[in-house]
């Protein structure tokens, strides 16, 4: 029989690479070029070599603490991945994040769509509606509503910083556990440029990407940037020829930045990206001897030969037989605004920024799997005491469809740089709906434990939360912290049939209905 330690999950990291081909073009405006070379010219031969000899440490700035700052300054625990850093370890996704950065880690699920993002080992181990990561993932401010939507490429990504334990007075995300922040590329201050980029490999992974950036104008700057990536996989599907474990997607990222007055400047940042995920799939690398207890539909045991033909069992294993695809799909639209207000100084609040961020996110996930890694019918358990299997002829396998919206409001008042003591004050609301259908298994199979259901959620959430940072003494400082939050959650849940693996006689449950009165909850 197959043993239960045969299906060990495989790591999806990429093998190592034969070849791989990187272009790069980039145009540059001939006045910048012409201006370059005017200003080097002009300096003294000995001050060039001078200049060019003498080492530099690189400055390392972080935004932590909700204003640009030094990383030797910030009394907190972070790790900061810079742009460098990202594409010398050829970084593309958040899976790749994890591998830079100990203290985060990935709770792999039975689907994609169930991972979930640890921080120092804490996390919110069930991805099921209304349950809000301990872990937040922000883009520019914005955040995931859900842990499953960081699992895509990291596009345009110049600067990760990793925020270790808890950050929920900080931002208006909930972060009890860490935060991970993204920031993509800034506008160019110069006029407009294009990048183009393009990126294969011997194993048959590729990735083309473009920007445009510049200033339109004084006031006004545009990016645009455009990305495609496929990575087919580290597993071999001998039923249907395909790759398994892999990942890859294409996005569509946008920055409009328009400085209205010298005090106020709007960001305007809209979003698309679709993704696919083909991982969580085990390869088998040991058996035990003897038959397993598989049966088909004509009641004939089925043995580890039939079950696992031309699979070369082995640690270094890397074929499978499905007839059911697993992953995750998914596609996300998003539209983010950010306006900063720079209190004049004749202002009672000279120096403080007020930040107002907004965003509305649409997320449409299917996440699907084979749940018994075979490509024949069988089934596993016998229905009465004549030992007669129940013959069923459907493969089993595993299919949701998760709908949802978010909205979020934040407003934030920061006080001034430079002082010994600062502060951050802000306001926090937050509304997501999400509609969910989800099937598993067969119908009169028990040990699949079948379900069909569909459900909806809503919550709503109000945080107040305040942070001061006071250096009381030279190389000393005080840091606190306060947030109130209220949150209302309500679902109903529709059960269409189901069946426990431990219901006698293969007895359904039935259909029904369950509708939640609204729950409120302080923190």
């Amino acid at each position: 029989m197959l043993s239960h330690t045969a299906f060990r999950p495989v790591r999806c990291a990429r093998l190592p690479i034969a070849t791989a081909t990187t272009l790069a073009l980039l145009a540059w405006s001939p006045v910048q070029a012409q201006q370059a070379g005017k200003d080097e010219a002009s300096q003294p031969a000995d001050r060039q070599a001078a200049s060019a000899a003498q080492p530099k440490l690189e400055q390392v700035v972080v935004t932590a603490n909700r204003r640009v700052e030094k990383l030797e300054d910030v009394p907190a625990s972070i790790s900061v991945l810079g742009e460098e850093t990202l594409q010398r370890n050829n970084v593309r996704e958040l899976v790749d994040i994890v591998n830079l950065s100990p203290a985060l880690s990935i709770s792999v699920g039975t689907q994609v769509g169930t991972n979930s993002i640890n921080m120092r080992g804490i996390g919110t181990t069930s991805n099921n509606l209304g349950i809000e990561g301990d872990v937040a993932i922000l883009v520019d401010d914005i955040p995931y509503s859900q842990a499953q939507q960081a699992f895509k490429d990291a596009t345009d990504v110049v600067r990760v910083e990793v925020l270790k334990g808890p950050q929920s007075t900080l931002f208006g995300k909930s972060s009890i556990a860490g935060a991970v922040l993204m920031t993509t590329k800034p506008i160019g201050s110069g006029p407009m440029q294009t990048r183009v980029s393009l990126y294969r490999t011997s194993d048959h992974e590729y990735r083309a990407s473009a920007a445009l950036s510049g200033r339109l104008s004084e006031d006004v700057g545009l990016r645009l940037y455009v990305s495609k990536t496929d990575f087919p996989g580290m597993l071999h599907n001998l039923t249907n020829d395909t790759m398994q474990n892999g990942s890859g997607g294409k996005s569509v990222l946008a920055k409009l930045q328009w400085r209205v007055t010298p005090d106020l400047d709007v960001l305007i940042a809209p979003h698309f990206d679709h993704s696919l995920s083909t991982g969580n799939t085990a390869a088998i690398i040991a058996i035990d001897p003897g038959v397993g207890y598989l049966y088909n539909k004509n009641y004939t045991a089925l043995s580890n030969t039939a079950v696992l033909r031309d699979i070369h069992i082995g640690p270094l294993n890397r074929e499978i037989r499905n007839d059911s695809p697993t992953g995750l799909e998914s596609t996300d639209r998003g539209i983010g605004v950010r306006a900063n207000y720079a209190f004049p100084d004749a202002s009672p609040l000279a120096g403080h920024t007020l930040t107002s961020i907004t965003s509305v996110d649409n997320n449409l996930s299917n996440d699907f799997r084979d749940n018994d890694n075979i490509d024949l019918i069988s089934t596993y358990y016998q229905v009465n005491a004549s030992g007669k299997p129940s013959g069923i002829a459907d493969p089993p396998m595993i299919n949701g469809t998760t709908a949802s919206k978010t909205s979020t409001q934040e407003f934030r008042l920061t006080s001034p740089d430079g002082s010994a003591f600062r502060y951050l004050v802000g306001v926090w609301l937050s509304r997501n709906t999400m509609y969910r259908t989800y099937y598993r298994g067969n119908p009169f199979v028990k040990e699949t434990n079948f379900t069909n259901y569909l459900t909806d959620s809503g919550i709503l959430n109000h945080a107040i939360y305040a942070n001061t940072n006071w250096d009381f003494a030279p190389r000393h400082s005080l840091s606190a912290g306060l947030r109130l939050n209220r949150e209302t959650n309500n679902y109903s849940f529709h059960t269409i049939d189901s069946l426990s693996s431990s219901a006698p006689n293969n007895v359904h449950t039935g259909e029904y209905y369950y509708v939640a009165p609204s729950t409120r909850r302080r923190r």
